[in-house]
Formats: C-alpha cells, structure tokens, sequence
C-alpha cells in the first residue's frame, strides 16, 4: 500500500498533479498508521494496568504463601528452600545438621551469614567494580572523541 506506485502509466501532462496527490496520500497514510499505532499501544496499556495490579497481588500472595510457613519453622529449614540454584549447592554443607534441633539453627544462621558475605563481597561488588573499570575508558574516550568532533565543527 505504501510503495507500489507505478509512474509508467502517468501522462507527462498529470505528471504533478499525480506527484502531488501521491505526497498527500503518503502523508495522511502515515498519519493514519501512527494514529493507529497509538490507539493500539494505548489500549494494550491500559488493559495492562488494569490486569497489572491484580497480577501482582497474585503473585504476591503466592510468594508469600509459598515461603512464609517455611519462615516460621523452629528448626531453621528455612535456608534450605529460600536459595537459588547457584548457590544451594553449598546447603550440602549443613545437611548433617538436618536431625539436631539446635545444631540445625545454629548451622541455618552460620550459612545464611556466610551466603550474604559470599554473595555481596565475592560476586556482586567485584562484578560491579569491574563493569566500572571497563566502562570508564571507554566513555572518557567517546567524550573526549565528541569534544573534538565538535571543535572541528566550529
């Protein structure tokens, strides 16, 4: 519909006229399509919204119910579901603990000490501190490459 103008049959004499009706076609088409495409994004969004708030609320509840009666366990098997899978690996460690009441809280509460400190202090904060160390040259470069592009202009 928006690029199959045949020119071929147009007398030389309606040349501009063709031209002309063609660039108002073309314009009201495109506006017509963005419109659309507008009213079609808007619609989308708001059933979106609508559905959004009760989705969350779903999934919410679920996360709760999910997790909240194994946050009141007195034994602490708390630990051994609330991990993801890179590093539920290492619950190996306390399961001998499993059938002592006292041995398994104790040993509950040292994991969950030492994931934290694993986590923040040998993943995350190197993983942060490199991606810093990689991004700033690169971008002292690009500005530095925009400065000059810019004084050339001048």
């Amino acid at each position: 519909m928006m690029g199959m103008y045949d020119w071929d049959c147009i007398t030389p004499d309606l040349k501009y006229e063709y031209t002309y009706f063609l660039y108002v076609h073309i314009f009201f088409s495109n506006v017509f399509l963005l419109n659309y495409l507008v009213a079609i994004l808007g619609s989308v969004y708001e059933d979106m919204m609508d559905v959004g708030e009760f989705a969350f609320a779903c999934n919410k509840y679920m996360f709760i119910e999910r997790y909240h009666i194994a946050f009141q366990d007195e034994w602490g098997y708390s630990e051994l579901i609330v991990h993801p899978p890179p590093y539920n690996i290492l619950l190996v460690t306390i399961l001998p603990s499993v059938m002592n009441k006292h041995l398994m809280q104790s040993s509950a509460k040292v994991f969950s000490k030492f994931n934290f400190w694993v986590e923040n202090w040998l993943i995350y904060i190197p993983q942060h501190f490199l991606k810093e160390v990689i991004l700033v040259p690169i971008l002292y470069l690009k500005v530095c490459i925009s400065i000059v592009q810019l004084a050339d202009l001048k």
